[in-house]
């Protein structure tokens, strides 16, 4: 058994070091903004933002019978109904603490998580592909700090949209299931697909248009040219395709279904006729 130079080992543990504090400095970044006077109090958002309505939701939403949605009493246009879209991750972290360290406080560590664990999965997922840990650093900055995310979610408050490590995450499974790692790594990736459905289920729309560009991406052989293992075929491509599917439906069928319920329900605020007497057109 050999064993590595000290230099190296200890250059190694430099890495790791620098890694462990790299990624919350990523995540970290967007709160310098917070340093300006004219701040909105102590919460990362716009002072046009919807955070206000997020702090509603995230109390209204904490009780076990709404965590998933349920009947909202103090919405009264048109009438109490249920809503969908409780913003579960949201409602978890500051519906939780936010009586422990503020309402501020608990809203900026769900955000600060949020821009953590995307940097976190960006690296790994562009790690995996470059087969360089350091390289994939490039990733972690580039969807860590995405100026979309920065924009819309950070600073609109919309922070159920902010969870894009689900996705890349399961890009990072179906890569390395697609690598002959192992089949259930394929089953895992669908099961993360519909988690970041549950978290946000509007993101779906996101990363759905990116499924054809990578399927046409595969047939054409286009991985490798960049050093990767061919798409196998016949069974066991159809292994990887079932194990995800799979993994999708069982996490996001029970998801489908209750939305339609709470859309179909009679008072619900998502059902076609209330949401026709609120807007002109649908959007």
């Amino acid at each position: 058994m050999t064993r590595r130079p000290a230099s190296k080992r200890s250059s190694s543990s430099l890495q790791n070091v620098l890694l462990v504090l790299f990624f919350p400095a990523i995540a970290a970044l967007p709160f310098l903004s917070l340093i300006q006077s004219d701040a909105p109090g102590a919460c990362l958002a716009d002072p046009q933002s919807e955070l206000p309505v997020k702090l509603w939701v995230y109390d209204a939403f904490l009780q076990p019978d709404r965590i998933f949605g349920g009947l909202i009493e103090e919405i009264r246009h048109p009438h109490p109904g249920p809503l969908n879209n409780p913003d579960l991750l949201g409602t978890l972290v500051v519906g939780g603490l936010n009586g422990r360290i503020g309402d501020c406080g608990a809203y900026n560590l769900l955000v600060f998580l949020q821009l953590l664990a995307n940097a976190v999965a960006a690296w790994r997922l562009g790690s995996a592909w470059a087969g360089d840990r350091l390289a994939g650093l490039g990733s972690a900055v580039t969807l860590g700090l995405l100026p979309l995310l920065l924009v819309y979610c950070v600073a609109g408050a919309i922070t159920d949209m902010l969870n894009v490590w689900p996705f890349l995450l399961s890009l990072l499974l179906l890569h390395q299931a697609w690598q002959g790692q192992s089949a259930g790594r394929a089953l895992g990736a669908g099961a993360l697909l519909a988690l970041g459905f549950v978290l946000c289920p509007y993101n779906v729309l996101v990363f759905a248009p990116a499924l054809l560009p990578l399927g046409l991406g595969l047939y054409l052989g286009l991985p490798q040219r960049f050093g990767l293992a061919a798409w196998p075929g016949g069974k066991p491509a159809l292994r990887l395709v079932a194990s995800a599917a799979l993994g999708g439906i069982l996490a996001g069928a029970p998801y489908v279904i209750w939305l339609k319920l709470i859309m179909a329900a009679p008072d619900s605020q998502m059902a076609a006729e209330s949401v026709g007497a609120t807007r002109h057109a649908y959007p």
